[in-house]
């Protein structure tokens, strides 16, 4: 498999494990897992900056994670 497609298919990985953790509290995965897809994700897109594009999940992690905890705190708007 070559970079590029190794790389697609980590993005789509990793945002289904996000939806199902962050959207269905379901997750098919481990922390472990997910962790590890991703500082592979970070170290290709590391080696190949033009492959980062706004959709990937090294750009919603931090997003995804405020929403998260905010989303529990009574009376927020999420």
């Amino acid at each position: 498999m070559d970079t590029k497609t190794r790389y697609e298919e980590l993005k789509s990985t990793i945002q289904r494990l996000s939806y199902e953790y962050y959207v269905l509290d379901n997750p098919s995965g481990t922390d472990y897992e997910y962790d590890m897809l991703m500082r592979e994700l970070l170290s290709i897109e590391e080696k190949n900056p033009s492959f980062v594009t706004p959709d990937s999940p090294s750009q919603k992690i931090a997003i995804l994670y405020f929403v998260k905890q905010i989303s529990g705190v009574p009376g927020s708007f999420l």
